[in-house]
């Protein structure tokens, strides 16, 4: 298997996050960079918290991207020198499957669709999962994966509130039997 290939796409690259090969402040950067985009609560929106103001604090970031059995992947232009996104993969207990969240900039689209595509191949190839799963109040997220190849399997009506206003909740999935990952660009 050629790592760099499942790495390196046309226009973006993956580095999966690993504490010791990168710069003590890597999770605080990101976080600033997430942050800054007024996505970081969002993110967590199904967090459990004593205060609102706390949801996706730099705290709750440290301690959820810490967590070793998670994989964080952060998605840079190919040349490597902008962060472009994060894709995170939880394996769940038991099963060849796994749970994944992302996040990406605004007006990165083309970009994103290739980087999640290239994530998904890394967590089928290298990280030998048989299926990936994803669920979200936001239809942005759900148009995301459906544009890759995706399904959507459920929607859970009116699941979570969010900021005082019920969502509903988007399930998604991604099997490696099928066919190729395709990006629409």
């Amino acid at each position: 298997m050629n790592l760099d290939a499942l790495l390196i796409g046309e226009h973006v690259r993956l580095f999966p996050y690993r504490r010791e090969l990168y710069p003590r402040s890597t999770l605080y950067d990101l976080w600033c960079l997430v942050e800054a985009d007024g996505a970081s609560a969002s993110l967590f929106y199904a967090q459990e918290c004593t205060e609102e103001c706390t949801r996706g604090d730099l705290v709750e970031w440290v301690r959820y991207f810490s967590d070793e059995t998670r994989h964080l992947i952060i998605v840079t232009t190919r040349e490597g020198t902008d962060i472009l996104g994060l894709v995170w993969l939880d394996r769940i207990a038991g099963q060849s499957h796994a749970l994944i969240g992302l996040w990406y900039k605004r007006k990165t689209t083309r970009l994103a669709r290739e980087g999640t595509a290239l994530a998904c191949r890394y967590a089928f190839e290298v990280l030998g999962y048989d299926a990936l799963y994803g669920w979200t109040p936001h239809t942005t997220a759900v148009r995301h994966v459906l544009s890759i190849g995706w399904q959507k399997i459920a929607t859970l009506p009116q699941m979570v509130v969010i900021a005082g206003q019920r969502k509903d909740v988007y399930i998604c999935r991604r099997d490696k039997g099928r066919s190729a990952l395709r990006v629409r660009v």
